[in-house]
């Protein structure tokens, strides 16, 4: 004698009717849900999750060197994310990403195959995060990063940091190292910034979040 699986049990002529005749006036039974109601529950659902989970909906990075071509298909690529980022997200994500990229390509140390560091773009519903990691040419270019970052993130008036830097180029102080690029991604862009340093190896990471 077969063994019987759930698949081969017996039916329910009751059931059966339920199911076909459930949501006429008076029927005490439920009406089993369609398929567009459960595919429109799930669809919810994933957008849910895609928002809070860990891991980005997207992801993409790109090794820098000194010729700049990667700048160009980052922006295109954000250009391209309309269904994650709304107009101005788009452009102040496209203006901090050059930014960053760019102390990366000026400042960070250049190996044999001539790659200066990595750019890498995670885009979330509602939240972008600009990372970017590279080995700098000297200690002090990492420490005057991290000291501007420790400001930004302890002051009380992100716009006065930037007025104050601006008033100092406006005199001439300091043009050697201009050390706008961070406070722009912060006060212009309205990016969150952050970093990590394992010596000599620095990452300076840049997250919003984009309202739809």
């Amino acid at each position: 004698m077969g063994t019987c699986t759930v698949s081969c049990a017996p039916r329910n002529p009751r059931n059966d009717q339920t199911e076909r005749s459930g949501s006429r006036a008076g029927s005490n039974y439920a009406v089993k849900p369609s398929h567009r109601t459960l595919s429109g529950i799930e669809e919810r659902a994933k957008r849910v999750n895609a928002t809070t989970s860990n891991v980005p909906a997207r992801e993409m990075s790109w090794r820098l060197t000194r010729e700049w071509k990667a700048l160009d298909e980052v922006k295109r690529y954000l250009d391209m994310q309309r269904g994650f980022c709304h107009a101005s997200c788009r452009e102040a994500a496209i203006m901090a990403s050059w930014e960053l990229a760019e102390n990366v390509v000026k400042y960070g140390l250049t190996g044999p195959d001539g790659i200066a560091g990595k750019v890498t773009i995670a885009l979330w519903p509602h939240k972008t995060v600009i990372r970017t990691e590279n080995t700098a040419q000297w200690a002090g270019g990492s420490h005057e990063v991290i000291s501007t970052i420790m400001r930004l993130s302890s002051s009380t008036s992100v716009r006065e940091l930037y007025l104050q830097r601006l008033q100092q180029l406006v005199i001439g102080e300091g043009l050697a190292h201009t050390r706008l690029g961070l406070l722009r991604v912060a006060y212009e862009g309205g990016f969150r910034l952050s970093y990590r340093h394992d010596a000599p190896r620095l990452e300076v990471a840049a997250e919003r979040t984009c309202d739809p």
